[in-house]
């Protein structure tokens, strides 16, 4: 049996080793026609990942409020600023929406006592939308109801400028 060291092996090229010119640009332009046609459908992902994300913050941050009213015996209110995309109050913690995500709601103050109760009249609905193109992506909706305070979510199919829970359809 031979045993091998390092001065019975040889190292040589093997010239047909690897892969030729030709080979690398056809790999190169394969890649690149993917990578184009694969971009706009990413894009959209994307977008409405941040919707669904910027919906369900807010869910919480809603939920929150209600839970801390029962939990504190206390009145709890929720400010919805359109204009800022932010939702604050007395008792929540303040979600993180993304800047790409716009918000417009039908009643800017959502108060839950301390039954859970929502305390101001009319539904509240928030709807999240894709600021750049509302049209072109998904857009969703968070409807609180009155007198109950049932948060509920779904897909919003109106128009984003004058949101109405009779547009918000339940998934």
């Amino acid at each position: 049996m031979q045993h091998l060291n390092a001065k019975t092996q040889k190292n040589y090229f093997d010239p047909t080793a690897g892969f030729t010119v030709l080979e690398m640009i056809i790999v190169s332009v394969i890649v690149g026609i993917m990578a184009a046609v694969s971009t706009p459908s990413l894009l959209s992902w994307y977008n409405n990942v941040q919707v669904k994300n910027a919906l369900a913050e807010s869910k919480g941050a809603l939920q929150q409020a209600r839970e801390e009213a029962v939990r504190r015996s206390d009145t709890c209110n929720t400010q919805i600023d359109d204009s800022n995309n932010k939702i604050t109050g007395n008792c929540i913690f303040q979600p993180d929406i993304s800047s790409r995500v716009g918000l417009n709601t039908t009643n800017g103050n959502i108060s839950f006592s301390f039954r859970g109760t929502n305390t101001l009249g009319g539904a509240g609905t928030i709807v999240f939308f894709v600021e750049d193109a509302p049209d072109n992506y998904d857009k969703k909706c968070l409807v609180v109801s009155t007198p109950l305070g049932i948060i509920r979510t779904g897909d919003y199919t109106g128009d984003v400028a004058s949101p109405t829970s009779e547009n918000c359809t339940t998934n």
